[in-house]
């Protein structure tokens, strides 16, 4: 199996990771702006912006509109107020004052840019840890399998734990007098249905019954 990829870490000549940066600038109507907007939107917004800076929204929506993997935004979400507000919500993100204005490639932008490629990174990686979870347990359940320990379940359509083989008393047993009186006398019920005591006097019946009679002596 293979072993876990080592988690991604900016090196010391680029800019800040997505934890080390000052987002107290951000509002709240930034905070639900950026929360529906995907970590790859926010990122090829910043790539694109860095490509023709804050003067030229035309431009920026011309990169960003039809992208293969913004196809589900409608029109609307690119009209040049909602994508020039989304970049002010990620300037404050980013610990930025949503009036700066920079030129096409600055510096400052390709830092941005690149906190977002980051924070996209972080997020992949996140992604390919949950596969790779994923991928350990259904290796180990393919290996009980193999091994004969859930054949339970083919036994168990519930799909619960194998049932206790010792069968489960009741929590509290009820008071005498509402048990069934075959259970509270047993031995009355005995001799009610023992077959070896009344059929004793029926032989006995049949056998008297069955001597030949006496004839009574003749009258002198």
């Amino acid at each position: 199996m293979a072993a876990s990829s080592p988690a991604p870490s900016a090196s010391a000549s680029t800019s800040a990771t997505p934890s080390q940066v000052d987002s107290s600038r951000l509002t709240d109507s930034d905070k639900q702006l950026l929360a529906s907007t995907t970590t790859h939107e926010k990122l090829l917004i910043s790539q694109a912006v860095f490509e023709k800076g804050t003067e030229d929204w035309e431009g920026v929506r011309a990169l960003i509109e039809g992208h293969a993997f913004i196809q589900a935004r409608g029109t609307e979400w690119f009209e040049l107020k909602n994508v020039a507000g989304i970049w002010a919500a990620q300037l404050h993100e980013t610990g930025h004052d949503a009036s700066e204005r920079f030129a096409p490639q600055a510096p400052e932008l390709r830092k941005i840019a690149h906190f977002y490629y980051m924070m996209r990174v972080h997020e992949l990686y996140a992604g390919m840890e949950a596969c790779q979870d994923q991928f350990r347990i259904i290796f180990s359940e393919i290996a009980e399998l193999k091994e004969g320990k859930l054949d339970w379940r083919l036994t168990h359509p519930e799909r619960a734990a194998p049932p206790s083989p010792v069968k489960a008393l009741p929590a509290q047993l009820p008071p005498l007098a509402e048990l069934p009186s075959s259970v509270v006398q047993p031995a009355t019920l005995e001799k009610e249905q023992n077959p070896t005591t009344a059929p004793k006097v029926e032989e006995q019946d049949v056998e008297m019954q069955a001597e030949p009679a006496v004839a009574a002596p003749a009258a002198a």
